[in-house]
């Protein structure tokens, strides 16, 4: 009898070992996967997100603790904050973080040097702190500095930098603790920029306070103020969202207005200038749901789709290096997105199925780019590897070649024969001829499939020179500017005229932004806006008023507002941030070389351009294109054989970049549709098309290059196509077989 009980004991404690192991295995992976996601926020360089279960993820910066893990190291990755799962709202600032329970209760972390955190102190939270011991708070919104509330009675408090009125309390005091404004109680809705806070009445009203330097409140004036001020009285709204010193809002009819800053095009109305009231964007459209960051905007659809704009080429320094005017383009395919946040440089958005995904905004080249998405978390909330991108593969032929590549591209670039591009991953690729080390990888064997170039991860951006150029310059993320190649005419820049096979640094300084490589000379803009050149100076192509070549860097003029270059054998191209267009070298309309750069008539809506050896094309702000040089390969589109001054190309206005070869030209639409005219006899395009043809019926293009008788183009999923010219193999399939049709060389997968 004693041996039974005992049997059953040992029976009974292993029956709850094993449903304790249940419970401790089902409970941590409960705590550690997110599952769906319910609400993300974006800051400057942080963000953070709700799970549908009321778990709280942060992840990015956290210089000042602005993640609320405790310590201040900086998160690749959503990581949980705490263990509970009672979280509601939050709010992710430019270097503090605030969040709502579903209790009511307030909590705030991260930077608080002007109170911020309205906890009562200054001092920097590296974990979450309750704020107040109201239990009633309902919505928030964080600026820079300073944070907005709401309570359930409908009053409205704010906190923190008052130093231009953005708490709006009358005073320019800045608080520490929630300090209430005004004493209305039928506020239902807020959202802060750097430092002018707007928010919605429960009547449709809108109203705004603080900074006004570039009429971001939308009042028609320039003028701070703090206390509230009406926008407009003849419109309802629904929403708002503001970032820096702009704002953008959905009427109740669901249209979209935009005022404020907008020098570089960033409220997408077409035009660079600032806004004191609000202007309606993209009229055919209904949106539901807007996010605004530092120079893009963001917002869904009434039918779910996922659009986005800005100055589709600011580099990692915040310089605008081209086609600064965009209109909203669609971002990927889908049509379930759900809600969307922008923090400085990256839009985040979820999807119906609580999927979160990202894209990054890298500059693909000198005149546009478009956002790459990918899947951060799943459905289930798990992680999903880099090489996961969202994409649409067009169906050409595809090249079948062994090796190893790190996902999807971000740019291209394509020289007389040879070919380079820059990975996702910061990884430097070519491929092509090499005769003079124009690859970098130390040899001069050319290479049919692409190789990597030195083991360096940080590779921003690259150009190759075409018109028979034979050399490569690249930038890194430290701003840090290098060249390799044939060095006859100084082109790389390093102070001598030896030819290098690797990639050599120019100069000592690491504040470069953008550069491109001609026939034989190089020019680049720094983070000040200055425009620096070197190498052949025999047609006065450098600019600096000789025609001596150059080894080192020289600055053109003493102007600081350079935005875009392009270079070609013999001419520079450049243009200004007031949209002023100016040429310098053999510019083709004057007998004598030209050695100072010109103004190129007086319009000065000029957005992005590229130049070659026989002609030049440029796009205004309306989506025009214009073009002039020499015509007899029909590159001009209207059967003359030289323009002196720019021609309208056709009746289109929805360009949205161009590049050109000395044979033909290629540009693509705003809606990603590819068109190629004036091409030869190397596969490229049938010889005598003088209109422009659209490749294939894809709108996913997001980039073209063009080499001296081939294409490489790269998709919106990352993956690059090219076709043409192969003797030295160029386009990457390896073979040296010439293509007519696209072939697929590098899959985003």
């Amino acid at each position: 009898m004693k041996l039974k009980a005992k049997k059953r004991l040992i029976i009974s404690i292993i029956l709850v070992v094993i449903i304790l192991s249940i419970v401790v295995f089902f409970t941590w992976g409960f705590i550690t996967a997110p599952g769906a996601m319910r609400t993300v926020s974006a800051g400057t360089h942080h963000s953070v997100a709700i799970a549908a279960n009321g778990s709280l993820w942060t992840w990015g910066d956290n210089d000042f603790g602005q993640l609320g893990d405790g310590t201040v190291a900086r998160q690749s990755a959503p990581l949980r904050i705490g263990r509970g799962r009672s979280w509601e709202i939050a709010a992710a600032g430019e270097l503090h973080t605030v969040a709502i329970q579903r209790d009511g209760s307030l909590w705030a972390w991260g930077e608080n040097g002007s109170g911020q955190l309205g906890d009562g102190t200054r001092s920097v939270r590296t974990e979450p702190v309750q704020i107040s011991a109201y239990t009633d708070w309902t919505n928030i919104a964080v600026g820079n500095a300073h944070t907005v509330a709401l309570r359930a009675d409908g009053s409205l408090w704010t906190w923190g930098n008052n130093f231009d009125g953005q708490l709006g309390d009358g005073t320019r005091s800045t608080r520490t603790t929630p300090m209430q404004v005004g004493t209305d109680t039928d506020w239902v809705s807020i959202d802060a920029g750097n430092a002018h806070t707007l928010a919605l009445r429960s009547d449709g009203t809108l109203w705004a306070w603080g900074a006004n330097e570039h009429g971001q409140l939308g009042n028609g004036s320039t003028v701070h103020t703090d206390v509230p001020v009406q926008i407009g009285t003849d419109i309802l709204w629904t929403s708002v969202a503001a970032s820096g010193d702009r704002t953008v809002a959905i009427a109740t009819d669901g249209s979209l207005w935009a005022w404020g800053a907008n020098r570089i095009g960033q409220l997408g109305d077409g035009s660079a200038t600032d806004r004191a009231v609000p202007i309606q964007i993209s009229f055919d459209t209904e949106w539901i749901s807007v996010a605004v960051g530092s120079v893009e905007t963001v917002a869904i659809a009434a039918d779910g789709t996922l659009w986005a704009w800005g100055p589709l080429d600011v580099d990692y320094y915040g310089n605008v290096r081209a086609s600064p005017y965009a209109m909203p383009v669609q971002v990927g395919g889908y049509t379930d997105w759900d809600s969307v946040a922008m923090d400085d440089r990256n839009g985040i958005s979820i999807r119906s199925d609580g999927s979160l995904w990202t894209w990054r905004s890298d500059t693909l080249n000198v005149t546009w780019r478009s956002p790459n998405l990918r899947m951060i978390l799943d459905r289930h909330g798990r992680s999903m590897t880099d090489s996961q991108f969202v994409r649409h593969t067009p169906q050409p032929e595809t090249a079948s070649i062994d090796y190893t590549f790190p996902g999807a591209i971000r740019e291209i670039a394509a020289g007389s024969a040879h070919t380079a591009a820059i990975a996702a991953d910061g990884t430097l690729w070519a491929w092509g001829q090499n005769h003079i080390g124009q690859l970098g990888n130390g040899s001069v064997i050319s290479r049919t499939t692409p190789t990597q170039i030195s083991a360096s991860t940080d590779w921003v951006s690259v150009s190759a020179s075409g018109s028979l150029g034979e050399h490569t310059v690249a930038i890194r993320s430290d701003g840090s500017l290098w060249a390799w190649g044939n060095n006859r005419s100084g082109q790389l820049g390093n102070g001598t005229w030896e030819s290098s096979g690797r990639p050599l640094q120019v100069g000592t300084d690491i504040d470069w932004t953008s550069a491109v490589a001609g026939r034989d000379h190089t020019a680049a803009i720094r983070s000040d806006g200055t425009l620096w050149t070197w190498g052949s100076n025999r047609n006065g192509e450098l600019g600096n008023g000789t025609t001596t070549n150059q080894a080192t860097p020289v600055q053109v003029g003493t102007g600081e507002d350079w935005v875009a270059v392009s270079v070609c054998s013999s001419r520079t191209v450049a243009l200004q941030s007031d949209g002023s267009l100016w040429i310098w070298g053999s510019s083709g309309f004057f007998t004598d070389a030209i050695t100072a750069p010109i103004q190129l008539s007086t319009d000065t809506d000029w957005i992005s351009m590229s130049t070659s050896f026989t002609h030049t094309m440029a796009i205004r702000s309306d989506g025009s294109l214009w073009t002039w040089g020499r015509n007899i390969l029909g590159e001009l589109d209207d059967g003359t054989t030289y323009v002196r001054e720019p021609m309208k190309v056709g009746t289109d206005t929805n360009w949205y970049g161009v590049v050109t070869s000395p044979h033909f030209t290629a540009a693509i639409k705003v809606d990603g549709s590819l068109w190629i005219w004036s091409a030869g006899s190397m596969g490229q395009l049938a010889y005598g098309v003088v209109a422009p043809e659209q490749v294939g019926t894809d709108t996913d293009w997001v980039n073209i290059a063009l080499g001296w008788y081939y294409v490489v183009a790269l998709n919106s999923d990352g993956s690059i196509w090219t076709w043409g010219a192969n003797s030295s193999g160029q386009l990457g399939d390896g073979t040296t077989i010439d293509r007519s049709i696209p072939v697929l060389i590098l899959d985003a997968n």
